[in-house]
């Protein structure tokens, strides 16, 4: 993975677990 889509992928990954995180709660 390339540095360019790396800082996407953990903003994305970021906000899959906060959805989740508002799930559960």
């Amino acid at each position: 993975m390339d540095r360019v889509s790396e800082p996407i992928c953990n903003k994305m990954n970021r906000i899959i677990d906060l959805n989740l995180n508002y799930r559960q709660a």
